[in-house]
C-alpha cells in the first residue's frame, strides 16, 4: 500500500494528479516521434493515449494498487509539461520502488527534467518511507547516464539486456539506485549543485 499522495514542486514545477483532462496535451505529445526517441515503445494514437490515462487514473487511485502517476506542469503557466510516475517493486515490506519522469518534447533540453528527477527520488524517501530507489534509462541515452551518475550520484546496478522486445528490436536499459543510507549525504550535495530550495515534506 503506498500512502497517501504528496503535493510536490520545484523551481518552474509542480505536480498534480494526472486525470483524463490531460488528453489532449498528452495525445499531442505521444504522436511526436522526439518523445519516444528514449522510450521502448512508439508513437500512440488518441485513442490509445485515453486508454492509458484511465488505466493510470484507476492504478494511482488505488491505495493497494502499488503505483502512481502524476502530470507535470509548469509552476506559473500551468502548461503541461509531462508525466512521472512512482511504481513499487516487489513485496509493500520491501520499500523498493522505481520512479520516472518523461517530458514533453519542448519542456525538454532545459535542465528541468534534472530537478523533477531528484525531486521524484526524494519523494520516494521522504514521503514514501522506500529503502531502495531505482532509475533506468535507455541503452543509448548518454546524457540520463550522465546524470543518473554524475550528477545524482546514484549507483550503477547494472544493465538489463534484452529485457524487452518492441517494434524496434529488443530494448536494454541501464539501472541505477540509491539506498536509503545514502540518501542523506547525496541530497545535501544535489540540492545544492542544482540549486533546489529545502525538501519539505507535504502531504494531501
Amino acid at each position: 500500500m503506498l500512502p497517501a499522495k504528496p503535493n510536490l514542486s520545484g523551481p518552474g514545477f509542480r505536480f498534480r494528479a494526472l486525470s483524463l483532462d490531460d488528453h489532449a496535451d498528452l495525445a499531442a505529445a505521444a504522436a511526436d516521434q522526439r518523445y519516444w526517441q528514449y522510450l521502448p515503445e512508439g508513437p500512440r494514437t488518441p485513442d490509445q493515449v485515453l486508454a492509458f490515462l484511465k488505466d493510470a487514473v484507476t492504478i494511482s487511485s488505488d491505495a493497494n494498487g502499488g503505483q502512481t502517476w502524476w502530470a507535470i506542469e509548469h509552476s506559473d503557466s500551468r502548461r503541461f509539461l509531462g508525466t512521472a510516475n512512482l511504481k513499487r517493486i516487489g513485496a509493500p515490506e520491501d520499500k523498493v520502488c522505481s520512479v520516472g519522469c518523461t517530458l514533453v518534447p519542448d519542456a525538454q533540453g532545459q535542465g528541468l527534467g534534472t530537478r523533477i528527477g531528484w525531486t521524484l527520488i526524494r519523494s520516494a524517501f521522504v514521503d514514501f518511507g522506500m529503502h531502495h530507489v531505482e532509475c533506468t534509462c535507455a541503452e543509448g541515452n548518454e546524457m540520463s547516464c550522465h546524470i543518473m551518475r554524475d550528477v545524482y550520484g546514484m549507483t550503477y546496478d547494472g544493465l538489463r539486456r534484452a529485457q524487452k522486445k518492441t517494434p524496434r528490436g529488443w530494448w536494454s536499459s541501464h539501472v541505477f539506485g540509491v539506498a536509503a543510507e545514502d540518501f542523506p549525504a547525496l541530497d545535501a550535495k544535489v540540492s545544492e549543485k542544482l540549486q533546489i530550495p529545502g525538501f519539505e515534506k507535504n502531504s494531501g
